[in-house]
């Protein structure tokens, strides 16, 4: 038997048509693998493989103890307006030489009543309905159903294949089943069967009706299972499923008219009030610089020149002073000459220098005092011009910048305050939306306790068989 290719449409994962080729390229290399990350799709296109040779039968990976419609309403993919799905298998298998050519196509759709699936088989391109209604029989011809796990199979269990402990295991039983030896077991389960038939004809009346009665009750406790079991189906497929989709299309409806930022409108206006309150504080801030001495950045040409002005005012003062001390040193030094015996030409001359001398430092001294600067001033004028400035300059625009970015922040939030829809716009939106909250929840709860009630039928009814077996062994 050789697999050609599977078309899924709709299936799990896969939206629309997908056909995938799994013809092997050679005799010398006859497995096909498919690699992926998880959650791609490997496993759902095992699922499909399975499903489409064996049905109902398939032991597929999240059936779980899903009915076969609920199951096969599931593998619908789960998109508004798909109501169908297929699975499309074709394959060849070589009879005494003899190639014949399979198709199997399998295709369900979801209906009031839950969901129906048409199978037909498809034998050189003809349809065979004596195959259709023969199927599982004929497939257990071709690949039996309890061995198809050794040839298809998750990568990710291989490690059970390569397991000391388990793969005996799992290689026997696939041996067993593949020799018909399982059939023993169903002999054995059989025999027990007709030895309880015929306990049950040779028991007492009493027995016997005893044994009617708990049949009785055990044939309506599984029709209350089957109900209770289509109603939760009915219930997760259609009214959960359907309450689901609307609210999706709420949800996306409600976003779409700007939900989201309705829903924290409170949060946006107390971000607006802090950011409010920070562009106070920064105003402040640059208040506080422009007070001090930041506007004499622009007189700083001013600011130089005045302190060249006072550099002039010290040498005229310092020309006075020394003109004073000159005078006292000059007449002191003109009496030592004198006592000295100096000739008088020598000490004319040497009056004459001094006397020169001294008439230059008052020269330099005659020049008006400009500015007369008292020392803390002139000290202030040092500190600004060698880095008082520019420190105040520094300060003043990081505290600028720091009021801008407080602008642009509040221009943003009052950006998306003015974008928040009014109540009335969406209010009839979100209470929708709280509706189907609410639908889905009861749906929701009604399913779990169904599923509750299923749990305590199940129980009864196991009571129930080991009470008919109690009776078959008295």
């Amino acid at each position: 038997m050789i697999l050609d290719s599977i078309t899924l449409e709709n299936f799990g994962l896969y939206a629309g048509r997908q056909e995938i080729i799994l013809t092997p390229p050679s005799t010398q290399k006859p497995i096909v693998l498919f690699g992926g990350l998880n959650g791609g799709g490997k496993t759902t296109l095992l699922d499909a493989l399975q499903l489409g040779l064996f049905g109902q039968h398939a032991k597929t990976s999240n059936r779980g103890r899903l009915s076969y419609a609920e199951y096969l309403s599931r593998c619908i993919h789960v998109h508004e307006g798909y109501n169908f799905a297929s699975v499309s298998l074709r394959f060849r298998h070589t009879i005494q030489g003899n190639e014949d050519h399979y198709t199997l196509k399998r295709r369900w759709e979801r209906n009031k009543k839950g969901c129906n699936e048409v199978f037909d088989v498809l034998k050189n391109g003809r349809l065979a309905p004596d195959l259709s209604e023969n199927w599982p029989s004929q497939v257990d011809v071709l690949m039996p159903l309890n061995i198809a796990h050794l040839f298809l199979f998750d990568g990710e269990k291989i490690e059970r294949y390569a397991s000391p402990s388990e793969s005996a295991n799992l290689v026997g039983t696939a041996i067993q089943n593949l020799l018909g030896l399982d059939v023993v077991n169903q002999l054995d389960r059989d025999i027990r069967v007709l030895e309880r038939r015929k306990k049950l004809e040779l028991s007492d009346n009493i027995s016997r009706l005893r044994i009617s009665e708990i049949e009785d009750a055990q044939k309506k406790l599984r029709d209350r299972i089957t109900a209770a079991k289509q109603k939760r189906a009915a219930i997760r497929t259609h009214e959960i499923g359907k309450r689901l989709r609307q609210l999706d299309m709420a949800e996306r409806e409600f976003r779409r008219l700007g939900g989201d930022l309705y829903e924290r409108s409170k949060e946006f206006e107390v971000a607006l009030r802090d950011a409010d309150d920070v562009l106070s504080e920064r105003s402040e801030a640059l208040c506080e610089a422009a007070s001090g001495a930041l506007p004499l950045l622009l007189v700083t040409d001013l600011l130089r020149s005045g302190a060249e002005r006072d550099l002039e005012d010290a040498e005229i003062t310092k020309a006075l002073q020394m003109h004073d001390l000159l005078v006292s040193r000059d007449t002191a030094v003109l009496k030592f000459l004198k006592s000295m015996g100096v000739e008088i030409g020598l000490l004319n001359q040497t009056k004459k220098f001094l006397d020169n001398d001294r008439a230059n430092h008052r020269q330099r001294g005659d020049r008006k005092i400009s500015l007369d600067l008292d020392k803390e001033t002139r000290g202030e004028i040092t500190v600004l011009l060698h880095g008082g400035l520019d420190d105040a300059l520094k300060s003043a625009s990081e505290r600028l910048e720091h009021y801008q970015n407080a602008e642009s922040e509040i221009e943003g939030l009052r950006a998306i305050r003015d974008s928040i829809p009014e109540e009335e716009t969406i209010q009839g939106v979100i209470q929708k939306r709280n509706n189907l909250k609410e639908e889905v929840e009861a749906l929701e709860a009604k399913d779990a306790r169904l599923a509750g009630e299923i749990n305590l039928l199940e129980r009864e009814r196991e009571r129930g068989r080991r009470k008919i077996e109690m009776l078959y062994v008295l």
